[in-house]
């Protein structure tokens, strides 16, 4: 350490790096949760005799609660800060892969899988909103996508990796073990996070308001039209994207293009490889190279809807072919995502940041929660092109949302006071 190093500061930084490093762990087993049912459908078919529709209604109960508990989770955040919030969160997702892999029957591993989807709902927004205290105007993009990048080595490991766990200790056995890894990382999670001191906003609301004045007015981010835009970008692209990776995509993959199991794993593994990707480049593009959100966001959203096209055309595919349109799809909609959380950050004072992030990933939850069962009742009919041209359709409404959006400013607490109090949306 030079003369010049301020010890104090060097520690902070230290401790900072810890932080992300343990809120990064968390995202990774929310990621790994979310998308797991895609390589065991298989097995839980057999195990609990599921239709399709019956399979769609299982992997849904994960995101019924994550969807239900965005907006509390917000307010908790805003008010508490990070580390309760994700220490309690994260054992109760613990609990919850620990009954899943006991359930005796469809019921309980419902059940199990929406405590789950309860327990992960406590990691994304608590994650970004320590994020938007460390980093600056033009590194937000870039830490929310690698944030996503982290979350997404999470369902790159859902993939192959957890198909031959799974195949070699049986599905129970590694839902056991990722129950018990949950629980181990709220012990990191307690001692890498510290406690946050609440700021004005958070001790006043606005600037002078009384505590319930300020926490009223964030019913006011359902009318800020940045903000149900981003939501509705995320919703579009989200619900098929959850759907055709984290449902029903590799049993499409081995039924149509008659590929092996392993084979379709690895289709699905190179989306996860290339949202991956996608956060961090797109973060970084938009941060340093082109300095600019909504025109980086659209050509982004146009190039997502062209990797659904070729699905529709009712041919089958090459392997070679379809990992590479897999990888596109990933790189897109990992890179538009860290977009749409960028801008509504942008677009909202600071002391209702939280909220306003939590309110856009329930929109984006919701569509997952009407598309899984949506599309796994027309696979389970053998309607794929119907399927296909659902998730096109959602694809579609998320670039219209992304073209109707406008170039975020970046919003101080002083600004926040005189923030627009009256805003319309017509879509």
């Amino acid at each position: 350490m030079s003369a010049q190093e301020d010890p104090a500061q060097t520690n902070g930084l230290a401790s900072h790096w810890m932080a992300v490093m343990a809120l990064a762990s968390a995202y990774f087993l929310a990621y790994f949760h979310r998308v797991s049912p895609a390589v065991l459908a298989l097995d839980l078919q057999r195990e609990f005799h599921l239709t399709a529709a019956a399979l769609g209604i299982l992997s849904s109960t994960y995101f019924y609660p994550y969807a239900l508990l965005q907006l509390p989770v917000g307010s908790l955040v805003d008010r508490w800060g990070t580390r309760p919030v994700v220490t309690g969160f994260i054992a109760l997702a613990g609990l919850g892969s620990l009954l899943f892999g006991l359930a005796p029957s469809f019921g309980l591993a419902a059940l199990a899988r929406g405590l789950v989807g309860a327990g992960v709902a406590g990691v994304y927004i608590p994650a970004l909103k320590a994020f938007s205290s460390w980093a600056g105007p033009r590194e937000f993009a870039t830490a929310t996508g690698l944030l996503m990048a982290a979350g997404n080595l999470g369902a790159l490991t859902a993939t192959a990796p957890l198909a031959y766990a799974a195949a070699r200790m049986g599905w129970r056995a590694t839902s056991l073990g990722i129950g018990l890894l949950s629980l181990a990382l709220t012990a990191w999670l307690w001692l890498a996070l510290r406690p946050e001191k609440p700021g004005p906003a958070q001790e006043k609301g606005q600037e002078g308001d009384p505590p319930g004045e300020g926490r009223a007015k964030a019913w006011e981010l359902f009318r800020e039209p940045q903000v149900l835009l981003m939501g509705l970008s995320l919703l579009g692209k989200y619900g098929p994207l959850m759907s055709f990776l984290g449902l029903w995509g590799g049993i499409y993959l081995i039924e149509v293009h008659g590929l092996e199991k392993g084979v379709a794993d690895y289709i699905l593994m190179m989306i996860a490889l290339g949202y991956t990707i996608g956060g961090p480049l797109f973060g970084y593009l938009s941060d340093r190279i082109f300095k600019c959100r909504r025109p980086v966001l659209v050509v982004g959203m146009v190039l997502f809807s062209f990797t659904w096209l070729p699905f529709l055309v009712g041919r089958r595919l090459s392997p070679t072919l379809l990992g590479l349109i897999a990888l596109s799809m990933g790189i897109t909609s990992g890179g538009t995502g860290a977009l749409n959380f960028a801008i509504v950050k942008e677009s909202v004072p600071p002391h209702l940041a939280g909220t306003a992030l939590a309110l856009v990933n329930t929109l984006a939850f919701a569509a997952v929660t009407v598309f899984q069962p949506l599309t796994g009742w027309a696979i389970g009919q053998g309607r794929y092109q119907l399927a296909f041209l659902l998730c096109l359709a959602g694809a579609a409404l998320g670039l219209k949302s992304a073209l109707r959006s406008e170039e975020p400013g970046h919003i101080s607490v002083e600004e926040g006071v005189q923030w627009k109090k009256e805003q319309s949306l017509t879509i």
